[in-house]
């Protein structure tokens, strides 16, 4: 695949883990991340921040330059 899909998916899997995270700590929840709901509340915000830092990964490594030249 393309660097710049690699970006977009790593900003989209960033942006929803964040936003779910945010929502959730005011009681709101995010329909299609439904399922961490019927989690116990630790593995829920442990999901949504492993998500967040996998995005950010995802996106430095999508832009990094990794040949040893």
């Amino acid at each position: 695949m393309k660097r710049s899909y690699w970006t977009l998916i790593g900003v989209l899997l960033f942006g929803v883990c964040a936003l779910s995270f945010i929502l959730s700590l005011v009681g709101v929840n995010l329909t299609m991340l439904k399922f961490l709901d019927t989690l116990e509340t630790p593995t829920s915000v442990i999901i949504r921040l492993t998500g967040m830092f996998a995005g950010i990964i995802i996106m430095y490594l999508s832009k990094a330059d990794l040949s040893n030249d």
